[in-house]
This record gives structure tokens, C-alpha cells and sequence, in this order.
């Protein structure tokens, strides 16, 4: 709860400098002088309680605002700071000139202005309205209650009781509930186009499968057709193989001794040549040898022998001797040459031979190569054919299936439609709970729910509480009945607010607030403004720990009226800590605990006393 503690009024209205010390609990009286008029009218009283509700608000009971409550003999500028004492401490509002400020125990809690503004409101948990109807109360609002309209009695009600905030709750459910219909149809017909998007594509998709299916099988079958073009490898007799390396072999060695065998022929040659000469020398010597014979045995003797010198005549038979002597040794020569000349050709027919088993081995591997080539190329053109059997099978194997592309991009955009109807789904989902449960608050929030209730509940409570203190105020037996709703001919019910009194004495015959008498009016007046201080501080909407009553004493109450009246305001201390009264009556002072006076000078300028 909230205490007044001090006021600070600078250039405000007629009061130029005032600081009031209001932290005090009992009831506070507050009067005035005007010297202008010699009486009480015009002093400035109720601008300290204007200040204050301009404090909290920013405007006056009279609905002046910060451009109009700077006075007119200062500089234009002007401070309203009210201090209340809270559960977390010293609460300052500061309203001047161009600004607005509030601290809780010393922190200011800065921001723009409304965002202030909305701070103090949740703070004291009130509003202007409210408090104006339940905590500050003018003589020209006495009848504040009963002379409004109906529509301003439904406002002030519903903020009173809570229904304002049912009713904002009503409409956002309300909204809500219309919004989440609207997207649950949209959604539900989303769903229905993104199921048949769905079924199509899947439609198609299973058409892209059995035509990949059936490309697969065609690549298959291709792939067969070209694996059985069987191309038959050449095969080779290992015996040609084993015989064309002998063969190359012997071609080797034969071939490495070439030089050598090449060098003895021509040595061999040479050695023939000459021994056909020394042959050749040979016959030629003996058939001189002969024919010196043949000569000897005809010659005389007187004949001369060529090899002494002697004649022949003489020595005849020793002379022949001498002739077959070299004859029969030439001859040994001769046959010893012939012997080599045999064992020189037959050398000579071995190397012949030697160069005739070359070229059979060379005609053999000539054979042999041209097998083995012919084998070479059968197994390159078996290669190559191998190759391009691999080739194409490859290349069949590798051709692209143009329906793989296919298949991944309508399964991708099946996928994200999937996606998005599960999104939908959800979100359908969602907005279809969303609406029962939204059914249900608009159903609780409306007027047949919850606040039908609060309504009943309420209007009771104010009723009594109203009745509690028309009871003190008046003995006449007076009992005020509050009529949320009236029933229409149709019998259908209609939100309007009725105020009726009854009497005991007229048998609680229903009597219009209208035909009451001033002062009976001016009571029921005061007890509903105190029975909704009371319900506003029950329901939690007034957290003020005072009242302030402007002039109700200065009603058209009689004496006795005016002494139950401030009889009621001693009895509201159990209740409430501070009350401040301002009253033009005099000789009241003593029923009071504090005094506040203003006097307004001949200037026109207001000082609180």
C-alpha cells in the first residue's frame, strides 16, 4: 500500500513555492482564505489535490495538463514532485517543465514518457479513472456514479472489477480465434492442393522408376550382347615356342663364332692356295725330273748331267740313281702336300658344312619368326578386339540413364513438398488446437463465462458495501439495489446498469435515484464512492492508502447530514490511513487530527500554511 508522504509545488497554478508534509497517518483538514473576497472561495485548496492527482496523471480532476498549470506570474516553468512511502521505500514522481521522472528508493527508472507513464500505472496498479473514482473525490463529481450514462458506468465498472481486461481478453481471444479459423481453412485447403501436388508427383515418380527400370535392363541386355561377341584367343605349340628359343640359341652361339670360323676359312683358304701351288711346283719338278730320265736313258754318254755337271757317259748308272733318288723324294713331297691338301678340304668342307647348318638353322628361325609374328599379330588383333569389347562395355556400363536426373529432381521437389505439407500439417495441427482451446477462453472470457460471474460476484460486493455505509450515513431504512443487466420484453438480457433505492417504510417499494431528495441523494452518492474505494482496494485495482474528499462536506446536507458524514470519514481510519478533506464549513477543525490552510494574497498568489 501506498502512503502520502510529501508534496513540492513550484509555479503550480496560484501556489508559487509550497512544500507539504503529508506523511503523517490520521485525517487531514485543508481550508482557505481569500483576502480578494474576505471567504474561502478561490484560495487554491483543491489545487494541492489537483497537484497531486496531476503528480500521478498528468492532469488535473479538471483535465488540465502540464501545458496549462504553469501560473501566470512566473517564468512558465513549474515543478509537481509527490513522494509516497511503498513497500520498497521513498516513490518519487517528478512532473516539470518538458519532462518526467521516477525513482523507487533513490533509481530512477528512465525512459520516454508514456513508457513512464505505463510504469506508474503498473506500479500502483490504478489509472486515472480508477482513481478517480475510488480514491479523490470533488463535489462536482458527488454524483459522479448515478448521473453518468450508461456506457460510462459500464467503463467504469468493467475497470473497476476487472471486466475491461475480460473484455480486451475476449477480443484477442476472439481475434486470435477468427485468425487461427481463417489459417486453419487456407491451411486445410493448402493441405488438399499440396496432397494432390504429392500424389502426382509420386504419380510420376513411379512412371521415372519403371522407365529407369527399363533402361537398366536395355543396358543389361546391351552389355550381354556385347560380352558374347567371344573373340577366340590364338593359342601357341609351346613345342614352337621351346623350338624358336633353340633354335635363336644355336642362331647365337653359331653367330658368336662367326668371326672366328670366318677367319679359318680364309686361313684355310690361303693354306689350299698354296699347297695347290707347292702341288703345282711339284708335278711341274717331276715331270723334269721325267723327262731328264727319259733324256739319260736315250743320251749318249757324252751328255752332260744338270744335276753334277758330269757326263753321263761316265757315270750313267750312278746318274739315274741320283734322278729316281729326287723323283721318289718329290714324290713323298707331292703325296705329304696332297695329304694336307685332303685334310685342308675336308677343314674346308667342315666349315661349309659348318655355314650350311647356319643357314637351315637360319631358314628354321626365319620359319619360326614368321610363326611367331603371325602369332604376334593374331593376339594384338585378339587384343584389340578385347579392348573394344571392353570399351563399349564400359561405355555402355557408363552411359548416363537420362531418368536418374529425373527421378532426383522430382524426388527433391516431392521432398520439399513433403516438407512443406508437413509444415502445413503442423502448423494446421497447431491452429486446430489453437481453436479449441481459443473456443474455450472466447467461451470463459465472454459474457456468459467468467465474467457473468465476476459480474454477479461484484455488483453484489459493491452493493453490500454501498448499503454498509448508507446505514451509517442515513437511518431511514434506505437500501440501494445495483442492476448489472435488464431484461428486455424479448426476455433477452441488455448490459445496463441501474441504481434504485428502496424503503422500509414504502414496503422496499422500488424508488428512482431521480425521485430522491438532495440529501438522499447526496448519501447514496457518498457511500458508493466509499463502497468502491473499498472494492477497488478488495479487487486489487487501488493500491492508495488514502482518500481525498474535495468539498463533500459543503453538500446539500443538513448538519446532522454533515456530522454522519465525517463521523463515516473518522470510521474509514480502520480502513485507511490518511484521508484528506477539503471543506469551506467552519468549526469543523476539531473533529480533525491535522490542519492545512491556504491563503491567497492580494496578488493572487496562493501560500500554504
Amino acid at each position: 500500500m501506498f502512503k502520502l508522504k510529501t508534496l513540492k509545488l513550484t509555479n503550480f497554478l496560484a501556489i508559487q513555492s509550497a512544500t507539504i508534509d503529508l506523511h503523517k497517518p490520521g485525517l487531514y483538514l485543508i481550508t482557505g482564505y481569500n483576502q480578494r473576497g474576505g471567504d474561502s472561495n478561490g484560495a487554491g485548496k483543491s489545487t494541492i489535490l489537483g497537484a497531486i492527482a496531476f503528480a500521478l496523471w498528468g492532469k488535473t480532476p479538471e483535465g488540465l495538463k502540464a501545458s496549462d498549470v504553469a501560473n501566470w506570474y512566473g517564468d512558465g516553468t513549474f515543478l509537481a514532485e509527490l513522494t509516497l512511502e511503498g513497500p520498497e521505500g521513498d516513490y518519487v514522481i517528478t512532473r516539470e517543465t518538458g519532462g518526467l521522472s521516477f525513482s523507487i528508493n533513490g533509481k530512477n527508472l528512465i525512459g520516454r514518457k508514456g513508457d513512464v507513464q505505463e510504469l506508474i500505472n503498473d506500479t500502483f496498479n490504478s489509472s486515472y479513472d480508477i482513481f478517480f473514482a475510488s480514491t479523490l473525490f470533488t463535489s462536482n463529481m458527488s454524483d459522479y456514479i448515478t448521473n453518468m450514462g450508461d456506457a460510462d458506468k459500464k467503463k467504469l465498472f468493467k475497470s473497476v472489477i476487472g471486466l475491461e481486461a475480460i473484455d480486451k481478453a475476449y477480443i484477442k481471444a476472439k481475434a486470435a480465434y477468427d485468425t487461427n479459423h481463417d489459417k486453419a481453412i487456407n491451411l486445410e485447403q493448402q493441405l488438399a492442393l499440396l496432397t494432390d501436388f504429392r500424389d502426382a508427383r509420386r504419380g510420376e515418380l513411379e512412371q521415372l522408376y519403371s522407365q529407369f527400370d527399363r533402361f537398366e535392363r536395355s543396358r543389361q541386355n546391351r552389355m550381354d550382347d556385347a560380352n558374347r561377341t567371344t573373340i577366340i584367343k590364338p593359342e601357341l605349340d609351346p613345342i614352337i615356342i621351346f623350338r624358336a628359343k633353340t633354335v635363336e640359341s644355336s642362331l647365337a652361339k653359331l653367330n658368336a663364332k662367326l668371326p672366328e670360323i670366318a677367319e679359318t676359312q680364309v686361313k684355310l683358304d690361303q693354306e689350299l692356295r698354296k699347297a695347290y701351288e707347292d702341288r703345282g711346283a711339284i708335278v711341274q719338278e717331276i715331270t723334269i725330273f721325267e723327262e731328264k730320265l727319259y733324256e739319260a736313258n736315250s743320251l749318249k754318254g757324252d751328255a752332260s748331267c744338270d744335276k753334277c755337271g758330269g757326263l753321263l757317259g761316265d757315270n750313267y748308272v750312278s746318274h739315274l740313281s741320283h734322278l729316281h733318288k729326287d723323283i721318289e723324294r718329290v714324290k713323298n713331297r707331292e703325296f705329304n702336300i696332297n695329304q694336307d691338301i685332303s685334310k685342308l678340304e675336308s677343314e674346308r668342307q667342315d666349315v661349309e658344312l659348318w655355314h650350311s647348318s647356319i643357314d637351315k638353322l637360319e631358314e628354321e628361325a626365319e620359319e619360326l619368326r614368321l610363326m611367331l609374328r603371325y602369332h604376334d599379330e593374331e593376339m594384338q588383333k585378339w587384343s584389340d578386339g578385347q579392348q573394344t569389347k571392353e570399351q563399349e562395355m564400359k561405355k555402355i556400363k557408363n552411359e548416363e540413364n537420362p531418368y536418374e536426373e529425373l527421378i532426383r529432381i522430382t524426388s527433391d521437389d516431392l521432398n520439399k513438398q513433403a516438407s512443406k505439407y508437413l509444415t502445413a500439417n503442423d502448423e494446421f495441427k497447431k491452429a486446430t488446437e489453437a481453436i479449441d482451446i481459443l473456443a474455450f477462453l472466447k467461451l470463459v472470457f465472454s459474457r456468459e463465462g467468467v465474467a457473468a460471474q465476476i459480474i454477479e460476484q461484484s455488483f453484489g460486493r459493491l452493493q453490500a458495501l454501498a448499503n454498509r455505509y448508507l446505514s451509517k450515513l442515513c437511518s431511514e431504512g434506505m437500501l440501494l439495489t445495483i442492476t448489472p443487466q435488464r431484461e428486455l420484453k424479448s426476455k433477452a438480457l441488455k448490459e445496463e446498469i441501474d441504481i434504485y433505492i428502496t424503503f422500509k417504510h414504502l414496503q422496499d417499494k422500488k424508488v428512482p435515484f431521480a425521485a430522491l431528495s438532495g440529501g438522499q441523494k447526496q448519501r447514496v452518492n457518498i457511500a458508493l464512492l466509499m463502497a468502491l474505494y473499498k472494492l477497488c482496494k478488495e479487487l486489487g485495482c487501488n493500491n492508495f492508502d488514502f482518500i481525498i474528499l474535495d468539498e463533500v462536506l459543503d453538500l446539500s446536507l443538513a448538519s446532522k447530514g454533515q456530522a454522519d458524514v465525517v463521523r463515516l470519514i473518522r470510521d474509514l481510519l480502520q480502513e485507511v490511513s490518511q484521508v484528506l478533506v477539503v471543506s469551506h464549513q467552519e468549526g469543523i477543525s476539531q473533529d480533525f487530527d491535522y490542519e492545512i490552510s491556504v491563503r491567497l494574497d492580494d496578488k493572487g498568489i496562493s501560500h500554504v500554511v
